[in-house]
């Protein structure tokens, strides 16, 4: 790699590798020296550093109750199935009932309006 050639791409691809100290050492100068030329990748370095040590505050938690993660995933699939293209659900395999139920029409009360 020549540090000319390097782009922001190249950086984002091999900046955890770099933050590891996992880098060759001339691919190590030459992501540095883009920084040096670079704002926008300077930036990007400074905010993964900053959500790296807010992540390592980040204390253990247990996973939620079965019932509580079902019923969250129930709300979400609500919400996100009434928005074609905003998450899964659409064409998701297994989820094809969820529109057929009320053919289509978004009506609940059965009555087709």
């Amino acid at each position: 790699m020549i540090a000319e050639h390097v782009t922001c791409q190249m950086l984002v691809e091999l900046v955890t590798e770099w933050m590891d100290g996992a880098l060759a050492p001339e691919t190590r100068v030459e992501l540095e020296l883009h920084m040096v030329t670079c704002a926008a990748c300077t930036t990007y370095v400074d905010q993964l550093r900053k959500t790296r040590a807010a992540l390592g505050q980040l204390h253990d938690e247990a996973p939620p109750e079965p019932a509580v993660r079902q019923n969250l995933l129930s709300l979400f699939r609500q919400k996100t199935a009434g928005a074609p293209g905003e998450g899964p659900g659409d064409d998701a395999p297994g989820d094809a009932g969820a529109a057929a139920d009320d053919g289509g029409s978004g009506a609940t009360d059965g009555d087709g309006a």
